[in-house]
């Protein structure tokens, strides 16, 4: 009998992964080809003006979104009832930060981003934690086959702010399966209180994360022009393709871990992943690049350099999981710190002596300075 129970939990969290991995690969995928669709109709320059109206959007949201995500996923599997108290919380900050922003901008899509943004990010990581990898991955890939039909068809009325818009409208056919979370739990301040410490260093975290994925691109659209961000773009979608396996493993393993499991194999399985995807877009991704997007001359180099932030990404992701499941976050906003400082200062250095090819070297060069921390970290904390 006992046999038998671990055959059936082996499969069970076979059958898990599956899941969450076709999810992923597939919402990836379908994203990922309609940003490279983007490239060809649009050309580097409006390419580049696109992408940084969304950096803009993705950092405003996850500024509304509070920390919330990894908060819910962690509490959520260790069986916390949480969910009313932070999602109250999110959605009065998501109303009040579009308000400001609209009133900044003066741009409706951006508002409207960041309250759906907040609402997916709920839904998702309760749905994460709640280990519900099927239902999460079916309203990933719905989502994401709605941004890319809504995009298309509000780029062709309203232009480049439509691609924004029809992004923002995506999220929000989901807001229903809020219900579930508010109605089970109660709004309980005093469940959240003791958490707030482990809550705010997932938000430093949160924050330090997209403006690594962000504030490059708020940063060399107006020192550097839009066609070198739209070439930078490109390989950066790419990059984000191919550290789409240590993504899902890292969104697997967070919630297993926090409810004592062990994920060794797996996680070394990833790494090993890495580094034959690393060889083999050193080896064939230039010539592709080129091949495809004969506009983004620049982007063949890009893709050769960012590859090889894929393997210290991936290591990353693992140490990640494993302090979130301590909730020991802090050491996890300090390595996005630690990323986004040294990408920062990197591209205003590199970018001016060796423009875009110092600009991606940043990025690479800030992702190994990020494992080591996060490795040594690990090491000394956990004797």
């Amino acid at each position: 009998m006992v046999k038998k129970s671990r055959i059936k939990s082996y499969f069970s969290k076979i059958q898990d992964f599956g899941y969450l991995g076709i999810g992923n690969i597939s919402g990836a995928i379908i994203l990922s080809l309609f940003w490279i669709f983007l490239a060809s109709l649009l050309g580097p320059d409006s390419y580049g003006e696109v992408s940084y109206l969304i950096a803009i959007a993705n950092t405003i949201s996850v500024i509304a979104f509070l920390g919330a995500g990894q908060t819910i996923t962690v509490y959520v599997a260790k069986g916390v009832k949480i969910e009313n108290i932070t999602y109250t919380i999110t959605l009065i900050s998501s109303i009040i930060t579009s308000v400001i922003i609209f009133l900044i901008l003066e741009k409706i899509e951006v508002s409207l981003y960041v309250i759906g943004y907040v609402i997916f990010g709920l839904i998702s990581h309760e749905l994460l934690g709640l280990k519900l990898f099927k239902k999460y991955s079916k309203i990933l890939v719905l989502q994401r086959m709605l941004i890319v039909s809504l995009s298309l068809i509000f780029y062709l009325l309203l232009g480049l702010e439509g691609i924004v818009l029809g992004y923002a409208i995506a999220f929000f056919p989901f807001v229903i399966l809020l219900k579930k979370g508010f109605k089970e739990t109660k709004r309980d301040f005093t469940l959240l209180k003791p958490r707030l410490g482990f809550m705010m260093n997932n938000y430093g975290k949160d924050l330090a994360k997209i403006l690594s994925r962000s504030v490059d691109k708020i940063i060399i659209f107006p020192i550097f022009g839009a066609a070198i961000l739209g070439n930078y773009q490109l390989g950066f979608q790419i990059l984000m393709l191919l550290t789409l396996i240590p993504s899902i493993v890292y969104q697997y393993t967070l919630p297993r871990e926090s409810s004592g499991e062990k994920n060794k194999k797996l996680q070394i399985g990833s790494i090993i992943v890495s580094i034959i995807l690393t060889i083999l877009v050193i080896l064939i991704g230039p010539s592709i690049s080129n091949l495809i997007f004969p506009k983004f001359i620049d982007a063949m180099n890009i893709i050769h350099i960012m590859s090889l932030a894929i393997i210290p990404i991936s290591i990353s992701y693992i140490f990640t999981s494993k302090f979130f499941a301590m909730e020991k976050s802090k050491f996890v906003m300090m390595g996005s710190a630690i990323f986004l400082l040294t990408q920062i200062s990197l591209i205003v250095l590199l970018g001016d002596i060796f423009g875009i090819i110092g600009i991606a070297s940043s990025l690479v060069i800030a992702a190994i300075i990020e494992a080591i921390f996060l490795s040594v970290a690990f090491k000394f904390y956990s004797k």
